[in-house]
């Protein structure tokens, strides 16, 4: 079982996929082609699932930083005999944009070459930050480092981000809430969407606001639940498995492939997509037809729905329940769509969302608030704390 916590792993990423690699230089997770391959190296799922290492045979001093302005990893081996510099990388070519690196079937590289591939990654990841230096205020050095994390779990070819690069890290060691989370998930939206436009990546906002809106749109307009989550190429169908040749992080079981939580009814995520549309609209421009029909299919189906159970983000996996902060997060999402009424063109709506909106408002104060704890409830049916922090108890929040 690895002793090895997992605050020691660095990132790699080609914004296709992403490596892990420890401190003393051994890459313990790989997928490839893709964020949610099937992982070449699981070292870090499993002591004997393969690993790449290059490291001194004799003990040494170890120090490591990003290159600055990119995700090249620098790690340097000091001991007796002398020093060593490793650089790790999942490499650029010359000429490419961050995230069109992967070749299904490279060829064998001379030294010569392989130290010009780490040179154009270099150049590409210094590139792209240049271009997204516009942030000016406090931890401005982090928050620039923050905006390459976040296009490092960006899929190239279609704008989603994933939750994690990383599958079955447990919630507490030796538990099974080990989940798979390289996928999309619709609920992160407002907050992906804010720290994008926090680390001025304008383009990287645009595409993951598009792809979640073409991926959702066919479903809304088909009739049944907005799904919470998608595969990072749009796939629906996330089904899980597990496999059982893995131990897991530290024992931790059971190791999961895909995420069953897609099959979930998760009435928050309508809020959650409203929110994000809100909040995204004067950085994207106006909307085109298909998201204007889009969003306000979403309004539509959330006040449809309000009074339904659901799993909500907890993803219960049990039977349906009346969550408060579901029936919140409906709230938010016709507050917000009364406010896009105008760029949505639908005036005409605005009358029944603000009733709706105001009998959820109601319920929430009457059915899910304990007086006694002086808390909301987790449900409408038990008594667990549920915060507020959208709105609902501002004044205007009356309507």
């Amino acid at each position: 079982m690895s002793a090895r916590p997992i605050g020691d792993y660095a990132m790699l990423s080609d914004c296709r996929s992403a490596a892990l690699v420890t401190s003393d230089g051994s890459v313990d997770w790989l997928c490839l082609p893709r964020f949610d391959s099937l992982a070449i190296f699981a070292r870090l799922l499993d002591e004997e699932a393969g690993c790449w290492t290059i490291r001194p045979a004799c003990p040494a001093e170890v120090t490591r930083r990003y290159v600055e302005d990119t995700l090249v990893l620098e790690t340097t081996f000091r001991t007796r005999e002398g020093t060593l510099v490793l650089l790790d990388a999942l490499t650029l070519r010359a000429g490419q944009n961050v995230g069109q690196a992967w070749a299904p079937d490279p060829p064998r590289r001379t030294s010569w070459a392989v130290a010009r591939r780490i040179r154009d990654t270099v150049a590409g990841w210094r590139s792209w930050s240049r271009g997204h230096a516009d942030y000016e205020g406090p931890w401005r050095r982090h928050v620039n480092h923050s905006g390459r994390v976040l296009r490092a779990m960006t899929y190239a070819p279609t704008g989603a981000m994933v939750a994690a690069v990383t599958t079955s890290l447990p919630e507490s060691i030796g538990g099974e809430r080990n989940w798979d989370y390289r996928y999309t998930w619709v609920r992160d939206a407002s907050f992906t969407l804010h720290a994008l436009n926090t680390a001025t990546c304008e383009e990287e906002e645009t595409a993951f606001f598009t792809f979640l809106s073409r991926v959702c749109a066919t479903q809304v307009d088909a009739g049944p639940d907005l799904q919470i989550m998608y595969g990072i190429g749009g796939e629906r169908d996330l089904s899980e498995r597990r496999p059982s040749h893995l131990w897991g992080w530290r024992d931790s079981a059971p190791v999961r492939v895909g995420n069953d939580a897609w099959r979930q009814r998760q009435l928050d995520v309508y809020g959650e997509l409203l929110d994000a549309a809100h909040q995204t609209y004067r950085d994207i421009g106006p909307f085109d037809p298909l998201t204007r029909s889009l969003l306000i299919g979403v309004a539509e189906t959330a006040a449809r729905r309000r009074q339904e159970p659901d799993q909500s983000l907890w993803e219960v996996r049990g039977s349906s329940r009346h969550f408060t902060h579901s029936k919140l997060m409906c709230w938010v999402g016709l507050d917000r769509a009364i406010a896009l009424a105008p760029v949505l063109g639908a005036a005409s709506r605005v009358a029944d969302w603000t009733r709706v909106r105001d009998e959820i408002h109601a319920a929430i104060l009457t059915r899910g608030w304990n007086e006694q704890a002086g808390a909301f409830t987790q449900t409408f049916e038990t008594a667990a704390s549920c915060a507020d922090d959208v709105g609902l108890l501002s004044e205007e929040a009356d309507g």
